[in-house]
């Protein structure tokens, strides 16, 4: 086996990028949350709603969801191949952490826009 049949040397490279990349919006995105709440904390439903419901709030939130996801999938899928062998339960264990990822993006798409709805 020569090293030309191991692939590139750089092949992990997007998905080690991306990771640090969503770890940045997540800390980022933490810290200012953290912070808002903090020196202004807010009481009641009604003042949360109102916090949510502007639409750089409710954009940086969707975005934070969903980066939360991929980081997940990217962390995940490296645990993935790093721990069981190619074929079927590699195969099977991506597809199902897949799915469920998906379905809570998709959960988070309708908490976050549910009451944009007519």
């Amino acid at each position: 086996m020569s090293a030309r049949d191991l692939g590139s040397a750089r092949a992990g490279l997007n998905g080690w990028l991306a990771q640090r990349i969503t770890a940045l919006y997540l800390a980022g995105f933490s810290l200012f949350a953290t912070l808002r709440l903090l020196l202004d904390p807010i009481t009641d439903y009604p003042a949360w709603r109102a916090w949510l419901s502007g639409g750089a709030m409710r954009l940086a939130l969707a975005v934070f969801l969903l980066t939360a996801i991929v980081h997940g999938w990217l962390g995940v899928r490296s645990v993935l191949m790093d721990y069981l062998h190619p074929g079927g339960w590699r195969f099977s264990a991506s597809v199902a952490v897949g799915l469920g990822l998906l379905a809570l993006a998709l959960w988070s798409v309708q908490i976050v826009f549910w009451d944009l709805r007519p």
